[in-house]
């Protein structure tokens, strides 16, 4: 099994962006995880199959 941690800042400040809305997608769309990022921009999911995935941020569908 493995793990993400990814942080996502604001591209012309690198301020880190706060409770934002997260899904992570297999290749073929189905839904691995959601949530929002922490008090310092960072999304973490663990205990994931290795592999391909598609990270969608903030308020959509992700498809």
């Amino acid at each position: 099994m493995g793990w993400i941690k990814k942080q996502i800042v604001y591209r012309y400040t690198n301020k880190p962006m706060i409770n934002l809305p997260y899904k992570l997608f297999t290749t073929n769309g189905k839904l691995v995880s959601e949530g929002k990022s922490d008090n310092f921009g960072y999304i973490s999911v663990e205990n994931i199959k290795i592999g391909r995935y598609k990270l969608c941020l903030g308020e959509n569908d992700g498809l």
